[in-house]
């Protein structure tokens, strides 16, 4: 189990995947999700623009947060991730788990 995970925000439009403003993209959350991803530090990854470091306990509050909000949930072997829909055509606001490996780097999901 990973001590902590990197959480990513970003909007899609129809098939494409866009960087928000992280403040933007919190706004669209449900307010349980919103209480906890606000005042982030969404850079403190290091890794790709809009994504912070959280423990394994708040990634678990957080997608609790949001599996109870009804989100559409999409998983894999190695990462979560949510999508709400948002406002305009064809848009969704997408949030992904990432987890730390002992060497101290993340998976990348997108990257295929």
């Amino acid at each position: 189990m990973p001590s902590r995970f990197a959480v990513c925000a970003s909007l899609t439009v129809g098939d494409r995947l866009r960087q928000m403003d992280p403040a933007r993209t919190v706004a669209l959350l449900p307010e349980a999700a919103q209480n906890l991803l606000r005042d982030r530090d969404w850079n403190a990854t290091g890794a790709e623009p809009g994504c912070f470091a959280v423990t394994t306990k708040r990634a678990r509050s957080l997608a609790k947060a949001l599996d109870d909000a009804g989100a559409a949930k999409k998983g894999g072997a190695f990462h979560l991730n949510y999508r709400f829909g948002a406002p305009g055509p064809s848009r969704q606001v997408w949030i992904g788990f990432e987890p730390y490996l002992p060497h101290g780097e993340t998976t990348c999901s997108a990257c295929g």
